[in-house]
C-alpha cells in the first residue's frame, strides 16, 4: 500500500494505491467500504493513558507547573470529549497519584520535577503501572536472588508487556509446579506465587466446568 494524505492547506483529498492478490480482493473491498471507527482519545479513564501522558510531559520538561499542565490538557482531544469538571478533578488526582508513588516531586514554588524512577519509566516506554511493577520486582530481587537455578533469571528478563496474552491453563500450571525442585519453589515464593492460590483456581475451574 502506498500513497499520500495530501498537503495541508493545498490539497482537499489524498490518494492511496493498494495492491493485493486476487484471492484477497473480497476482503480488501470489505475493508475499503467499511465504516470508519469513531475517533477516541487514548487518554480516557478506560484506557488510562493520561497518567502516562502527564508523567511524560513533566519528565521531558514540556510542562512542569500546574498552569502549563492544564494548558497541555486543553490541547488534547480528551478536553473536547469529556466533562470539564470531571476532567480537572481527574487530572488533579492523577498528579497526586504520581507524587504518592514517587514518580514526580514538587518544589516549594509549585514546580513539578521528574525523579530517577520517572525518567527510567519514560525512557523505557512503559506505562506508569508497569514501571512501578518492574521497579518493585527489581527491589525485591536485590534483597534476595535465587542463583542456584535459571528460573529467577528467566522471570526477571521476561518483558512485562507480554503478560495478559492468553488464558492460564491452571492444570498445566499446577503440574509444572509439582515438578519444581527446591530452587524453583523458592523463586515462586520470592515472586509472590502461592501454590495454594493455584490449587484454589483449579478448584474453581473444576466447579465451573
Amino acid at each position: 500500500m502506498c500513497g499520500r494524505a495530501g498537503r495541508k492547506g493545498k490539497d482537499e483529498v489524498g490518494e492511496s494505491f493498494l495492491c493485493c492478490q486476487k484471492e484477497d480482493l473480497e476482503e480488501v473491498v470489505q475493508l475499503l467500504e467499511a465504516d470508519l471507527p469513531k475517533v477516541q482519545s487514548s487518554m480516557t479513564p478506560e484506557k488510562r493513558g493520561i497518567k502516562r501522558a502527564l508523567l511524560e510531559v513533566i519528565t521531558i520538561r514540556l510542562a512542569t507547573h500546574v498552569t502549563a499542565i492544564y494548558d497541555y490538557v486543553h490541547r488534547t482531544l480528551l478536553y473536547y470529549t469529556m466533562d470539564k469538571v470531571r476532567l480537572r478533578s481527574w487530572v488533579e488526582s492523577t498528579i497526586s497519584e504520581l507524587q504518592d508513588s514517587g514518580q514526580i516531586s514538587v518544589d516549594p514554588t509549585g514546580f513539578y520535577e521528574a525523579t530517577a524512577l520517572s525518567r527510567a519509566i519514560v525512557g523505557s516506554c512503559m506505562t506508569p503501572e508497569d514501571g512501578l511493577f518492574v521497579y518493585d520486582e527489581l527491589r525485591r530481587a536485590l534483597r534476595a536472588f535465587v542463583m542456584d537455578g535459571e528460573m529467577h533469571v528467566f522471570y526477571m528478563f521476561t518483558p512485562v508487556n507480554i503478560s495478559g496474552f492468553g488464558d492460564i491453563n491452571w492444570r498445566i500450571f499446577r503440574s509444572e509446579i509439582e515438578r519444581l525442585d527446591e530452587s524453583g519453589l523458592r523463586v515462586l515464593e520470592f515472586v509472590g506465587i502461592s501454590p495454594a492460590f493455584v490449587n484454589k483456581m483449579l478448584v474453581a475451574l473444576s466447579k465451573g466446568a
